[in-house]
């Protein structure tokens, strides 16, 4: 894969993961903002009153590691998304999956 052609795939499957983060929201309330460019995107994690949730962040990590997923923590309450810049729409879909799955058995 030439660079220009791994350039627009990080661009589509960035905005792709950012749009998906997003549309957790709801389902998920622990999410908070959403941000990034290509595939280096930050989630950060807040309790119901949306001030920073450390500890709930620092557990969902754990939990989606258990399931297979390295997350890294960043900042007060963030979690760092950084995936390989090969990574496809199929593979983002299953480490995001895991990550709504962690968040859901753990919210609060």
């Amino acid at each position: 894969m030439d660079s220009q052609k791994i350039g627009k795939s990080v661009n589509k499957i960035g905005y792709y993961m950012q749009k998906r983060l997003c549309e957790m929201q709801d389902a998920c309330p622990p999410i908070g903002d959403v941000r990034g460019r290509g595939l280096m995107i930050g989630v950060e994690i807040v309790k119901l009153d949306k001030t920073p949730a450390p500890l709930l962040r620092d557990a969902i990590i754990e939990e989606a590691f258990e399931a297979g997923l390295i997350l890294l923590p960043t900042g007060d309450s963030t979690i760092s998304i950084t995936p390989p810049l090969t990574m496809t729409e199929e593979s983002a879909d299953t480490g995001l999956d895991i990550l709504e799955s962690a968040i859901r058995s753990l919210k609060r």
